[in-house]
C-alpha cells in the first residue's frame, strides 16, 4: 500500500487512534472525541482502535464518497438504499449539533476496503491524500460557473525574481507536530484573521525604454536591473507599475500599503503581515473581523521581517527584531501574548477566547461581540523561523459557516 504525501497536510487523511471518549448534552446516541486539536462526534458503537479523521474544509473524492455511501443523495451512492450526511460537494464541515462542536469526521478504516488494501498496514500518525493512484482527499475550494477555482486570475508576466520576493513559510498545524516544539522556546502571538501581505524593496528586471536599447546596441553598458517597491498577495506578486493585472478586491490594496509605507522599508528587506479592516469602498476584508480598523480603513499588523541579497539567500530578523523594526518605523507588529517552552504551553487555554477582553490587552480588539479569535501561532527562532498555527475550534464553525454562504476565503484562492 502506497500512501502519497499530501499536497497540504492541513486538508489530508490522518490515521488517528480512538482511546477516550466523553459524553454530549443533548445528544444520547453520539459520543465526543478529540483528534489533533479537532473534535469529532462520533457514534457510541466506535470502540477503542485506529480511525481515518478528515479535517474540516477538506474534500472527499467522487470515488471514495460514493464507495462509502457518504452522499446525502442517495442516487449518488454505490448503494442507493443508503443515505449519508454529504452534500454533492462532498466538504467535511465544522459545525455545531445542539451546541457541541463538530470540527471532523472520523470513519472507520472499512472505508477503504474498496480499494482491496490491508488496513492493518495503516498506522498511528499516516498522513496522506492517496493511496496509489486513487485520489482520497484534497483541499476544497469554492468553483465559479466555470469550473475553476473562483477568486484566481490570471497572472501578468513578473519583472521580479520569485527567489527575491520569497513567499511566507507555510505554518503547521500545532496538533500534529506539538511533540517537535517541546523542548524549543516558543513565542506565542495573536493569530489574525485578515489577508496576507508582502512588500519588499528588491532589485528587479529594468523595463528597458528605447534610449537603453539603442544604447546596448551602441555598446554602452545599461543595468539590466533596479531597485524597486514590489507588494504581494500571499501567493501572487502586485506590480505597482504594471497595468495588466487583476486582484481579488475592486482595489489593489496590497499596492495601497505599499504606497502607505515604502518609505520603512531599506533596500534588500522583505516585510510580511497581515491587512484588516476595509477597502476603500467599504468591503470588508475578513467578514465579521475587522479587529480595530476604522470605516473604510485598513491596517497592517508586521509578523516577520527578513533581508535577502541579490543571490537569494535569506535570514530573518528575530522576534524581538521584528519588534525594534516596526518601533523604529511606526509599523504595528502582531500582538505578543507569551513565552513558553513548547512543553508547558497548554494550547486549550487560547482557544474560544477572546484576548482583548480576557485581559491580554496587547492584543487587538474584534469587531464582533460574540465571534472568538482565530487562535495562535507559535513561533520558534532560526535563520528561518518555524512557524506552527492553532484554530479555535468555534473559529472554524464561523469558517465553515462564512463559506455556506458562498463567501470565497481570499487566503485560499487569490492570494
Amino acid at each position: 500500500m502506497k500512501l502519497s504525501k499530501p499536497v497540504n497536510e492541513s486538508y489530508a487523511a490522518n490515521i488517528v487512534e480512538l482511546m477516550h471518549t466523553f459524553p454530549l448534552d443533548g445528544l444520547d446516541n453520539l459520543v465526543g472525541a478529540r483528534f489533533m486539536g479537532y473534535t469529532a462526534l462520533i457514534p457510541k458503537s466506535y470502540g477503542p482502535g485506529l480511525y481515518v479523521m478528515f479535517p474540516p474544509e477538506t474534500q472527499l473524492s467522487e470515488n471514495f464518497c460514493r464507495e462509502n455511501n457518504l452522499y446525502r443523495e442517495p442516487t449518488l451512492n454505490a448503494n442507493p438504499k443508503e443515505q449519508g450526511y454529504l452534500e454533492k460537494n462532498r466538504r467535511v464541515k465544522a459545525l455545531k449539533l445542539r451546541g457541541n462542536v463538530s470540527s471532523c469526521m472520523i470513519l472507520p478504516l472499512s472505508c477503504f476496503d474498496y480499494l482491496g488494501d490491508n488496513a492493518s498496514e495503516f498506522k498511528d500518525g499516516d498522513t496522506f491524500d492517496h493511496i496509489g493512484d486513487d485520489k482520497i482527499c484534497e483541499k476544497y475550494v469554492i468553483k465559479s460557473a466555470d469550473g475553476t477555482p473562483a477568486g484566481k486570475t490570471k497572472m501578468p508576466k513578473s519583472r521580479v525574481d520569485a527567489k527575491l520576493f520569497p513567499l511566507h513559510v507555510d505554518s503547521q498545524q500545532w496538533f500534529k507536530h506539538d511533540k517537535e516544539y517541546a523542548d524549543k522556546f516558543c513565542i506565542i502571538t495573536q493569530k489574525i484573521h485578515g489577508v496576507s501581505w508582502r512588500g519588499a524593496n528588491i532589485l528587479v528586471n529594468k523595463k528597458l525604454t528605447w534610449k537603453d536599447k539603442i544604447a546596448k546596441k551602441l555598446g554602452i553598458h545599461v543595468p539590466d536591473q533596479e531597485y524597486a517597491l514590489i507588494a504581494g498577495s500571499r501567493r501572487t506578486t502586485k506590480d505597482p507599475h504594471n497595468p495588466d493585472q487583476n486582484h481579488f478586491y475592486k482595489q489593489d490594496i496590497w499596492s495601497m500599503m505599499l504606497e502607505e509605507i515604502k518609505d520603512a522599508i531599506p533596500k534588500d528587506h522583505i516585510v510580511y503581515g497581515e491587512l484588516v479592516g476595509y477597502t476603500p469602498d467599504g468591503a470588508e476584508l475578513q467578514k465579521n473581523y475587522t479587529y480595530d480598523a476604522k470605516p473604510e480603513k485598513m491596517k497592517l499588523y508586521v509578523y516577520r521581517v527578513a533581508q535577502i541579497n541579490p543571490d537569494g539567500d535569506l535570514v530573518d530578523y528575530s522576534w524581538d527584531g521584528v519588534k525594534a523594526f516596526c518601533n523604529e518605523r511606526g509599523l504595528e507588529f502582531t500582538p505578543e501574548l507569551a513565552r513558553y517552552y513548547g512543553r508547558d504551553l497548554n494550547v486549550d487555554d487560547y482557544m474560544n477566547k477572546r484576548y482583548y477582553d480576557g485581559g491580554f490587552r496587547q492584543a487587538i480588539p474584534l469587531s464582533h461581540n460574540k465571534l472568538p479569535d482565530e487562535g495562535i501561532c507559535v513561533r520558534v527562532e532560526g535563520i528561518i523561523p518555524s512557524i506552527a498555527k492553532a484554530k479555535a475550534p468555534e473559529f472554524l464553525v464561523h469558517e465553515s459557516s462564512d463559506l455556506d454562504s458562498g463567501n470565497i476565503d481570499i487566503e485560499s484562492e487569490q492570494s
